[in-house]
């Protein structure tokens, strides 16, 4: 079940919210960003944009393509991200369960939480088909569009469904 959240503070700092920001523009599609996109998008200027990158390269949250000086997400992220894995007791507790239905039925099983009203995957294994179904962990879907956030809604309250 979703956890509420608590609404943000008044006071935040912007350079941090920005940085957010930043590191959020980011997807699957979009893998590389350069500096006047992300300005674009972020309604921010460049030089402001610039210092964000430079100062999130120099944490190694972004890192930048030497060919075509665009930003990726960088491996802080990804080590920042292995840590949350590591310690999602649910995927922990659930592997057993997921390779008995991945025996039993030879499909494709994946295990998604609620989060942001929305279906977060943040487990899965494959089947051995040649045609199968898959979701990248950590990717996320609209509850009503999978089947697997059907099934989480389900179980939800009437009032939360009819958010």
């Amino acid at each position: 079940m979703e956890q509420p959240r608590s609404k943000p503070p008044k006071a935040r700092l912007s350079s941090v919210a920005n940085s957010i920001r930043v590191l959020t523009s980011f997807s699957g599609e979009e893998d590389e960003l350069g500096i006047t996109t992300l300005a674009t998008r972020m309604r921010l200027a460049k030089s402001t944009v610039h210092r964000l990158a430079v100062t999130l390269t120099a944490a190694g949250f972004l890192e930048q393509n030497r060919d075509s000086g665009k930003y990726r997400l960088g491996m802080a992220l990804f080590e920042l991200g292995a840590l949350v894995r590591r310690r999602m007791d649910v995927a922990n507790e659930g592997r057993p369960k997921l390779r008995e239905l991945l025996e039993m039925t030879g499909e494709t099983v994946q295990l998604g939480i609620i989060d942001h009203h929305s279906v977060l995957y943040v487990y899965e294994m494959e089947s051995r088909r040649a045609i199968r179904m898959a979701a990248a962990v950590g990717a996320r879907a609209p509850l009503h569009c999978t089947a697997v956030g059907k099934v989480l809604l389900a179980a939800q309250p009437e009032d939360y469904v009819s958010q």
